[in-house]
């Protein structure tokens, strides 16, 4: 497998008020953790895939945002 490619293939939903930390490991990558106890999802990212997925879901909260103010505006 290329290292390039994720190593899983699922997805999780995080809702309200999930538990969310993160641990630097070094310089190399960041390891978040949602959840707690028995229930956590971990995401582990290099910096360069971080720098992306930051970039990426700045994107997808302004669009989150137009979308709101669109539904909140239209007449029910």
């Amino acid at each position: 497998m290329s290292g390039e490619q994720p190593s899983v293939g699922s997805w999780v939903l995080v809702r309200g008020n999930c538990p969310m930390y993160y641990m630097v490991n070094g310089g190399d990558e960041v390891e978040f953790t949602f959840g707690s106890g028995s229930t956590v999802f971990d995401f582990l990212f290099g910096a360069e895939p971080l720098r992306r997925f930051i970039w990426l879901g700045t994107n997808a909260l302004r669009e989150m945002d137009e979308i709101r103010v669109r539904e909140q505006a239209s007449p029910k």
